[in-house]
């Protein structure tokens, strides 16, 4: 109630309200505006006004303060919107997405798939549709379809889940460091994570879905489709693991989860199973961040070979040499 009290006793100085009133909440901040440039009209030299919106930052700011500009993007987001995320809302987005990817590859393995008969894929479309596949480089062709399908979900859904978080996916164009390394938050997603066993019977490839925060991920679901296993923290939190979409199972201790085969295709994958001192080498991005908050659940810390730090992203070069596990 004190709090509520002090709330309101603020909102009704300044804004002579405590309750949404357009015209008084615009009224109240062009009085406080007002204010502020009356306190200092007679020392114009020790007043800075920024347009955070029209692009105004740090190398506004720092050369007012006497500071140096530091190495990390200027805080522009609605950091509270942003972290009211609901990671279950990640995990649906990644198992949409996953979807075109089951289907096909229960095709591609020639129906031989570990859901091919809860899928029906016995058909007489279903088999024309297999013997397609092999004839005439129809395999590249499905595998490149599905990926860009489950790209576009994951970019709609992403966007419309937040309009104001950029994409970066290994499916598309990578903006120039200039232009992201302002960005304090984006997505930074793998629609199809170990192509190798897209064609396969075994599967093993995976959805990645991570939202980076200043250069830390924040949020990580990686969903096998073949498998329907998903894998999924928030940092600081624990991990879940869910299977079919039904009831999420708390990962607990430092051992790595039971799960599909330990050294599936998908690098993502590999390393939510990985044990500690165990590396991966020429992986992007795109392919660790995600792993990384699940990983991070179980203690375990993801490093560049040779380093100390925690792996930190969007640097100017999204490739990444060698990754471990501490």
């Amino acid at each position: 109630m004190k709090q509520n009290e002090a709330h309101n006793r603020l909102f009704m100085d300044l804004y002579d309200c405590t309750v949404f009133d357009e015209e008084k909440l615009s009224a109240g901040y062009d009085r406080f505006v007002q204010g502020v440039m009356d306190h200092f009209r007679d020392r114009p030299g020790k007043l800075l006004t920024l347009n955070v919106a029209g692009g105004h930052g740090w190398e506004r700011l720092c050369p007012f303060l006497d500071r140096p500009i530091p190495d990390v993007p200027f805080p522009k987001a609605n950091v509270t919107r942003i972290r009211w995320t609901k990671v279950d809302d990640l995990v649906a987005i990644a198992r949409e997405a996953g979807q075109e990817l089951a289907r096909v590859h229960t095709l591609l393995s020639d129906g031989r798939a570990p859901h091919s008969r809860a899928s029906g894929l016995n058909s007489f479309a279903d088999r024309l549709a297999r013997g397609y596949l092999r004839l005439r480089g129809g395999r590249t062709r499905a595998l490149a379809q599905a990926s860009r399908a489950a790209h576009a979900c994951l970019v709609q859904r992403l966007t419309r889940l937040n309009p104001d978080i950029p994409v970066i996916s290994r499916l598309a164009p990578v903006p120039p460091h200039l232009e992201r390394g302002k960005w304090n938050h984006f997505w930074l997603v793998d629609p199809l994570d170990g192509e190798a066993g897209f064609a396969v019977p075994e599967g093993g490839f995976t959805v990645n879905i991570a939202l980076i925060e200043d250069g830390k991920p924040l949020y990580g679901v990686v969903h096998a489709p073949d498998a329907d296993l998903t894998y999924y923290a928030t940092a600081g939190k624990q991990a879940y693991l869910t299977r079919g979409g039904g009831t999420p199972q708390e990962l607990l201790g430092d051992a790595p989860p039971a799960g599909p085969p330990t050294d599936p295709p998908s690098r993502a994958l590999r390393l939510c199973l990985m044990t500690r001192g165990q590396s991966l080498a020429d992986t992007q991005e795109w392919h660790t961040a995600a792993a990384q908050v699940v990983a991070s659940a179980f203690g375990r810390r993801l490093r560049a070979c040779g380093e100390e730090g925690d792996l930190r992203y969007n640097k100017p070069s999204l490739a990444q040499d060698c990754v471990t596990l501490s």
